[in-house]
């Protein structure tokens, strides 16, 4: 009787699979083309932009160990120099629509300037740029432009004046975690959920 040959299906699966590609070695024509091929796909800030293309670098250092990660650093600098003088990274270009994008989502100005800082951009910066969205989106209206955001995600999550359902303790602890979770205040969360569409159209949209 013959015997079974033993199956080698391990060794297929893994003859199978992909081989990683090793990284490329650094060059100032490679960051160009990597960085282009990003910006393409995604906005950035000067800083976040840095980030992501050091990760590369050290990627590619780790492998190559003939490379100068200080010498890959100077040739990223030029690259980021390039591409500003290029306007192909501007960061207040992009602070002002990654603003704007957060405060027609009804983002708070706390929550908005996390936000920012996590995409590397400078407070001061972040700072003055949300005042001129503010003024953009809401004129000169005395209100307190957060009440006014805080009113647009209201809208968005249909709580406070726009809840379809009936007003319960449960449904109004949910929608104050809600609105806390959007960087507001308690004082504000507090008026928006006690607040009915009548009041919102008289004092709120004014």
């Amino acid at each position: 009787m013959m015997k079974e040959i033993p199956s080698n299906n391990n060794a297929d699966e893994k003859s199978s699979r992909p081989k990683k590609k090793k990284p490329k070695k650094i060059t100032a024509h490679y960051l160009h083309n990597a960085g282009l091929f990003y910006l393409q796909r995604f906005t950035a800030s000067r800083s976040h932009f840095y980030d992501v293309m050091m990760q590369k670098i050290k990627k590619s250092c780790a492998y190559h160990k003939d490379q100068d990660i200080e010498a890959c650093k100077i040739l990223l600098n030029e690259l980021i120099k390039k591409f500003e003088d290029l306007e192909f990274l501007n960061d207040d270009a992009y602070a002002k629509a990654y603003i704007t994008s957060l405060r027609l989502k009804g983002f708070s100005a706390k929550k908005i300037m996390y936000q920012c800082k996590n995409k590397g951009l400078d407070s001061s910066l972040s700072s003055t740029m949300l005042e001129t969205v503010d003024c953009s989106l809401y004129g000169e209206k005395e209100e307190d432009t957060d009440l006014l955001a805080a009113t647009r995600y209201a809208k968005k999550k249909r709580i406070g004046p726009y809840r379809k359902k009936e007003q319960t303790p449960e449904l109004i602890r949910k929608e104050l975690s809600s609105l806390a979770r959007a960087g507001f205040s308690y004082d504000i969360a507090k008026r928006i959920v006690n607040t009915n569409m009548d009041e919102e159209s008289e004092h709120l949209l004014g």
